[in-house]
């Protein structure tokens, strides 16, 4: 997402995914973090791979909330 509809919310999301990538506990690449969906998780049962899976879940959780709540601020025109 290139176009976003408030700085602020920018900000944010690039501070989140600055920590998920290389702050956190777990260093999550960009590939893991490309997508805010767990579909490809599902099938990972390891113990220390379901600790990993719960932080990323978690991660991706709040990078597509502030990406939702940029979207919920898209200027509406009426044509």
């Amino acid at each position: 997402m290139n176009n976003w509809n408030d700085e602020k919310l920018k900000k944010h999301y690039d501070r989140t995914l600055r920590h998920a990538l290389c702050d956190g506990f777990f260093k999550f690449t960009e590939e893991e973090l490309e997508v805010p969906y767990l579909d490809k998780l599902s099938h990972q049962t390891k113990s220390y791979r379901i600790l990993r899976m719960i932080c990323l879940a978690y991660e991706l959780g709040k990078l597509k909330g502030i990406k939702e709540i940029d979207e919920g601020k898209t200027p509406v025109t009426l044509r």
